[in-house]
């Protein structure tokens, strides 16, 4: 019985826990959302959110308020990314529909 097909991962649903299977191995699946990154420059695990607790564990020679100021400004940068790789997609699909 061959796998089943991985699942379908865009910018809209990639860090949302419910669409995403345990163990998967991939950020994004959907080409559009994947060439969206490509355009934007960014690589697409990078935009994968990281929780507080796990910026604690990295850095434990920090204080608290060190770790909380590192978090929210690259979390934030996150953001940025997934919005700006968003409208990328948002090109490709009004692309996509002129040559149509």
């Amino acid at each position: 019985m061959p796998p089943p097909p991985p699942p379908h991962l865009t910018l809209d649903n990639f860090n949302i826990e419910s669409e995403v299977p345990e163990n998967c191995p991939f950020v994004l699946t959907s080409p559009r959302s994947l060439e969206a990154c490509r355009r934007a420059g960014v690589q697409p695990v990078s935009l994968l959110p990281t929780t507080l607790q796990e910026y604690e564990d990295a850095l434990p020679d920090l204080p608290r308020e060190k770790v909380l100021a590192i978090f929210r400004e690259v979390e934030t940068a996150k953001e940025g990314k997934v919005s700006t790789c968003r409208e990328f997609r948002r090109q490709i699909i009004w692309e996509e529909e002129q040559e149509a």
